[in-house]
């Protein structure tokens, strides 16, 4: 992976951010899937003997005793009132549990969302979508920014002091992302933090329908504005429907002494595709 695209409208605070090498990270509620944060939970492959393990480690932890007498404990509750009644209690322990482990995520996770480069090609696919430019550059009165992506990333955790992560999105047709309370219960004995992936997976996850955006997620723990390195600008694309823009555009490049190609992108005339026009 080299080149990744990042689209926007061209709003002040677009220009802005241009100006002072700034990319913004994003909550997750504050994206435009309607899906986006909804996930499935599933007892699938939780047996009664995965629930039993559970419920001892839980009293264990909660009551302050040896896991010996807490497995005692937990045997005497399902001989005396029988398994239903920790499937009960540990049903119920794991989807708090998986509510917490949700809002923490949504709470203290934000991302940047971008395009990677499909293909080796100089003008590869982001940059050769229609709906891209349509969806998130104002119907090509927007701009489209090419950074390298490894820069943007090493630039943005040296920078701002901050460790990001990336993640490619995954596409499905099928059911919703996915969060096993296997997974749950086996972190919160072990403590092996899969659970977090998970989630965090989960959360990378979205419907077909969007998978022509082939889109990266870069997750921080920082909410708005982070700096990164200028050197990470490899090319700026601006739609052929606003000259001021472009114009604007080609200002900030100047100003900053940029070596940045600035392209204008148009319309083909006679057939259906996009051309590239170097404007400096």
């Amino acid at each position: 992976m080299s080149s990744i695209f990042k689209f926007m409208s061209g709003e002040d605070y677009h220009i802005e951010a241009l100006k002072n090498d700034n990319v913004y990270f994003s909550k997750f509620t504050d994206l435009n899937d309607p899906y986006e944060g909804l996930l499935h939970f599933s007892y699938k492959n939780v047996s009664d003997s995965i629930r039993m393990t559970l419920y001892a480690n839980g009293l264990a932890k909660e009551e302050n005793i040896s896991l010996s007498d807490s497995r005692k404990k937990a045997e005497r509750l399902r001989q005396k009132e029988g398994i239903e009644k920790v499937r009960k209690i540990v049903n119920e322990w794991t989807e708090i549990a998986f509510e917490d482990y949700k809002n923490f995520h949504l709470e203290n996770r934000f991302v940047l969302s971008v395009a990677i480069q499909k293909e080796d090609d100089l003008f590869p696919a982001p940059l050769t979508s229609m709906m891209m430019w349509s969806h998130y550059a104002k119907g090509m009165r927007g701009l489209c920014v090419e950074f390298d992506y490894q820069t943007l990333l090493d630039s943005i955790q040296t920078l701002n002091e901050l460790d990001v992560s990336t993640r490619l999105v995954s596409y499905s047709n099928k059911h919703l992302p996915r969060v096993c309370a296997r997974t749950v219960i086996e972190d919160f004995i072990k403590d092996n933090g899969k659970a977090g992936l998970e989630m965090i997976n989960a959360f990378c996850t979205k419907h077909s329908g969007w998978s022509y955006e082939n889109e990266l997620r870069f997750l921080g723990s920082k909410h708005g504005l982070v700096n990164y390195d200028t050197s990470a600008v490899k090319r700026i694309f601006v739609g052929h429907k606003n000259k001021a823009l472009l114009q604007t555009v080609k200002e900030i490049v100047r100003s900053k002494n940029l070596n940045v190609p600035v392209y204008t992108v148009n319309i083909r005339p006679k057939t259906y595709g996009l051309g590239f026009v170097e404007a400096i």
